[in-house]
């Protein structure tokens, strides 16, 4: 493997005292070493080794090469025009030989791990670990969508780093980057660049992984333990380049591993499997059993949410918040449906585990009620779906919404779907309506209290603040009026109905 200058000059410092010339490269063009003579021939950015007086002439020699001196260079017009390291005359040229050989068997050892790890495909965290003795700082790899998906063994050993590997703190950073302009700047950036660590004044250097040019990953190098060498922008780049073949390696596999849980769902919700038997049989493999109580919620995401491709980070937090809950990406929103009794626990129990990922995530949910089997989940996924969207509307300061509590709404919207509300009501109501209008009565809200209260003359005349007898009064008057039989159970359902769409209309 080919080495910079300035990694050469780094690692013979730990053992040799020298002088430096010239500005030292970074790039990773420099091969092994070799002994100068005046008539060597010219080989292209090479290190040359030779006594201080053999460099009288270095026309053979480019200038990606570097000169490695042992004793005072006589020919000082070389100084500006080559890089060079001027060491002792004393200096024994087979010892400083030997260490730069060492120094690349350093590099091309790592690269040999690489390609053997990548050979056998094993894991990222294989080379990751090989790594660190190249970087000497720990290693993170993240998915698009904020997905911590491998790290230095280094942070579970290291108290100082185990916040680099915190799945609460990735997850709660990743809400602030998502708003982070700088953050979204970088996401499509080729090629290495550093990001600044705002919380703990650490930079990190960050290189971006794309498929098919849409942005995949991102490998992140802390610099926890040391400050960045200039060389190691170029060594990121060229381990990124085993982390990339691996990656598309490793998912290759999991794309043939046959079907998960989540696979599973999204082919029921979107009906690419509808046979109940079918159904069962597959989600008996993950002991989900068509006798176990389960229920759903849809989970509404922002655009950035969408934008930063974070929606799979928010499934694997909701997962890990709620033992046996499965969480897709579906239909623009996020689906998750719970196990409750594997989860040992109510809806209550569930979602109280839930209420501060969803309000610290700005995200608002709608509950379905409790169901057995999953045999019917589109319908069962579609009340969640349904307590959201209407629940949003009438109650947009509520962080969740229960389908039981958005019903009422949801039959009112149903009944006026086709027809207007006042066309859709009783026109008894609606003349009782009129009637208070024109002669500043009040038999609408008596008849609607009455029949609120099963038809119980003494609440209701207590509920309106007024005597018995004025109340019973009012009954008569609003017989006399709309010819109401209160013993006609029919009539008194679709005033009630009525009074139900009128008021929930007026909140709409």
């Amino acid at each position: 493997m080919k080495i910079s200058q300035e990694i050469l000059q780094r690692h013979l410092k730990n053992s040799f005292n020298f002088k430096e010339f010239g500005i030292l490269s970074s790039e990773l063009i420099l091969e092994r070493p070799v002994f100068f003579k005046e008539d060597i021939y010219s080989i292209h950015n090479k290190v040359y080794i030779g006594y201080g007086d053999s460099f009288s002439s270095c026309k053979n020699i480019n200038n990606g090469s570097l000169i490695v001196s042992i004793g005072e260079i006589k020919e000082k017009s070389l100084l500006s025009s080559y890089n060079m390291f001027e060491f002792d005359k004393l200096t024994s040229p087979f010892d400083l030989f030997n260490e730069i050989q060492n120094i690349f068997n350093l590099y091309d050892n790592w690269e040999n791990e690489l390609q053997e790890i990548l050979n056998e495909c094993t894991s990222l965290k294989d080379m990751i670990d090989c790594s660190f003795k190249i970087f000497n700082n720990p290693i993170t790899i993240f998915s698009a969508d904020f997905s911590l998906i491998a790290y230095s063994s280094i942070i579970d050993t290291d108290p100082s780093l185990k916040h680099l590997a915190n799945n609460d703190l990735v997850y709660s950073d990743s809400n602030s980057l998502k708003l982070d302009p700088e953050f979204n700047h970088h996401r499509d950036t080729i090629g290495v660049f550093t990001y600044p660590g705002y919380d703990v004044g650490l930079d990190l250097l960050c290189i971006n992984l794309f498929d098919h040019s849409r942005y995949t990953h991102r490998i992140i190098i802390s610099e926890n333990i040391h400050k960045f060498y200039p060389s190691d922008s170029n060594l990121l780049e060229y381990f990124a380049t085993y982390i990339d073949i691996m990656l598309k390696k490793l998912y290759n596999i999991d794309s043939n591993m046959g079907y998960s849980l989540n696979n599973i769902f999204h082919k029921i919700l979107s009906e690419e499997v509808t046979n109940t038997t079918f159904i069962n049989q597959m989600l008996n493999e993950f002991y989900w059993f068509s006798n176990h109580s389960y229920f759903c919620m849809n989970i509404k995401i922002g655009i950035h949410d969408i934008q930063n491709l974070t929606v799979n980070s928010i499934c694997k937090q909701i997962e890990s918040t709620i033992p046996h809950s499965c969480a897709i990406f579906y239909d623009n929103d996020i689906a998750v449906i719970i196990n409750l009794t594997k989860f040992k626990g109510s809806i209550n129990d569930a979602m109280n585990k839930l209420t501060v990922l969803l309000r610290d995530s700005y995200l608002k949910t709608g509950v379905s009620n409790t169901f057995i089997g999953l045999s019917e989940l589109k319908y069962n996924y579609l009340q969640a779906r349904i307590a959201l969207n209407i629940g949003r509307r009438y109650k947009p300061y509520k962080w969740i919404y229960y389908f039981d509590d958005i019903a009422p709404f949801y039959l009112v919207e149903c009944c006026t779907k086709e027809l207007p509300s006042n066309l859709v009501c009783s026109k008894y109501i609606l003349s009782l309506i009129n009637h208070d209008k024109e002669h500043d009565t009040d038999y609408y809200n008596t008849l609607k209290i009455y029949l609120k209260n099963n038809l119980n003359a003494v609440k209701s005349s207590n509920d309106l603040f007024i005597h018995r007898s004025t109340f019973l009064y009012r009954i008569q008057k609003i017989k006399e009026l709309i010819n109401i039989n209160f013993k006609d159970k029919k009539s008194l359902l679709y005033f009630e109905i009525s009074f139900n769409i009128l008021e929930l209309s007026n909140l709409d």
